[in-house]
């Protein structure tokens, strides 16, 4: 089947549930989690697809896909987590290396001591990152071991997120707790069903989609889309893999805005997508890490927005005519009634 630029924008947004609310619990699953290392991002996300958001949420955030932190429903970690540790197995796990190999090394003994610290902390119910710190200040640790075990990217919440023992909650003060009791699904079984997932929920994908979203050698992944089996799409000379869609009837949306560290930017190819002219790549992409919230017209990047505490402030990268600052400022005002609206044109 031959898609158009077009169709394959509509299948893409409707995959990724942003042509029609879904239920906040399918949107985390179907999406297999949202980046959540800025929080307020994760909660747009999530808002986009499934509208208002309670004061509470059935999830859980963990470092899972790609090694970034995610928000996902607790349901899902045997499918995120592949291996499950006790606090004395700290020093097996990657990030415990990593953390020694960049410059903040820490005895063997010293990162078990921490570790089971933390984990035995969190049996009397969930505590805060910096209540964590104290208590391991108060058990004798050094600047020097600080700077391993509350290290900016994780350090030991991370080290125990990653072997399936904590999570944090989903709030906003970042509080952590230990997880419930699960077994990780085998490796393969999991690869299986989180490529199903995302061929339901992303695709039309390419092989280079689906190696970009996962971090998997495209080597691997050559033979996962014919098991499903998967439904091939061409366009313009490339080969593209779905599951189950179909083209919807409608046109694209007027204006969107997404979230920072969006699915539907992080989920594909940046160099390639659909949706990111390349001449603005950098303009959502920085050279430091960030992925700036996106603003699509008609479902390609016009821009980018930044929600300030009495304005709205987006950048268009081109000239936007009257018609589409219109639907601009509709959509600004549907997401943030009562807030100024500040747009910059190139």
């Amino acid at each position: 089947m031959k898609l158009s630029a077009p169709e394959l924008r509509l299948l893409r947004l409707q995959g990724q549930h942003l042509l029609a609310p879904a239920p906040r619990e399918a949107v985390l699953a179907d999406l297999c989690g949202l980046q959540a290392q800025l929080y307020p991002c994760a909660l747009h996300g999530l808002r986009l697809r499934s509208g208002e958001l309670p004061a509470a949420l059935p999830a859980v955030r963990t470092w899972t896909l790609r090694g970034t932190l995610h928000l996902i429903r607790e349901a899902d970690l045997p499918l995120l987590i592949h291996r499950r540790g006790a606090p004395e197995e700290v020093c097996a796990f990657e990030t415990y290396a990593f953390l020694c190999a960049h410059g903040r090394p820490l005895p063997p003994e010293r990162a078990v001591f921490f570790a089971q610290t933390v984990y035995d902390a969190l049996a009397a119910g969930p505590q805060t990152r910096e209540d964590l710190r104290q208590l391991c200040r108060q058990r004798g640790m050094t600047p020097a071991e600080e700077a391993h075990v509350f290290h900016a990217w994780g350090g030991v919440i991370r080290q125990l997120s990653e072997m399936g023992l904590i999570c944090g909650t989903a709030e906003k003060d970042r509080r952590y707790r230990r997880c419930g009791d699960f077994v990780p699904l085998p490796r393969t079984d999991a690869r299986r069903l989180l490529l199903e997932r995302y061929l339901r929920h992303y695709g039309p994908a390419s092989l280079a989609d689906m190696a970009y979203f996962f971090r998997w050698p495209q080597r691997e992944l050559k033979a996962l889309p014919a098991e499903l089996p998967a439904e091939q799409h061409q366009m313009e000379g490339e080969t593209l893999f779905s599951l189950g869609l179909s083209v919807p009837a409608r046109p694209l949306p007027p204006c969107q805005l997404l979230a920072g560290f969006d699915p539907l930017m992080l989920g594909y190819e940046k160099r390639r997508s659909c949706f990111l002219p390349p001449e603005y790549l950098r303009g959502i992409f920085n050279l430091t890490g960030m992925v700036f919230p996106a603003l699509l017209i008609q479902g390609v990047t016009a821009g980018r927005w930044k929600l300030q505490p009495k304005a709205l402030q987006l950048t268009a990268f081109r000239q936007l005519n009257a018609r589409e600052r219109e639907a601009v400022r509709e959509e600004a005002d549907r997401l943030f009634p009562g807030l100024a609206i500040e747009l910059e044109q190139a």
